[in-house]
């Protein structure tokens, strides 16, 4: 073997054992709360500047999309529900538990830590011409699960949650 090759192979090795040792992400090991969120919304950006009839919602998506967010109780709560209206239709309140819409155009979000490491506050400025329009404040709960942040629940402006709203639709 030539010299460079022997050089390049001792690089990539190298690389190997570092890789091996250092968590598979470690951004994912440095996550905040506040990124857990952020991504959310980011994820689902296009259900407020995008319309059409296939439109990808936290509403429409099954219960698995929820797992990258939510803790396994909230998809085990969210399976109910989809089950639910497999059979009967609507069985949940029709609006966006992200965006606390039932038609959500045009909302923008601000994102910021709350009081406490497992709180996150989202913002949500509503038009002016829009028949909510305002603020509203939705108050993310997460919790941790191994090294990631995950969402147990939100807290809505009228005193709900997305508990509430889960547990009341799979009952229906």
């Amino acid at each position: 073997m030539s010299h460079r090759i022997v050089a390049r192979l001792c690089v990539v090795l190298a690389a190997s054992a570092i890789s091996s040792v250092l968590p598979a992400s470690a951004a994912s090991a440095a996550e905040a709360p506040s990124d857990v969120v952020a991504r959310l919304y980011s994820d689902f950006s296009s259900e407020v500047v995008v319309e059409k009839p296939d439109q990808r919602s936290m509403r429409t998506v099954p219960p698995k999309a929820w797992k990258k967010y939510f803790t396994k109780e909230v998809v085990r709560l969210r399976a109910r529900v989809w089950d639910c209206e497999e059979v009967n239709g609507v069985c949940m309140i029709e609006v966006s538990p992200i965006w606390y819409s039932a038609d959500p155009g045009c909302v923008t979000v601000r994102i910021q830590a709350g009081s406490v490491e497992s709180v996150v506050i989202a913002t949500l400025q509503y038009p002016v011409d829009a028949v909510g329009s305002g603020k509203a404040q939705l108050e993310y709960r997460l919790i941790r699960v191994g090294r990631h942040w995950k969402i147990d629940d939100i807290a809505y402006p009228d005193g709900s949650t997305l508990r509430q709203w889960l547990i009341e639709g799979a009952e229906e």
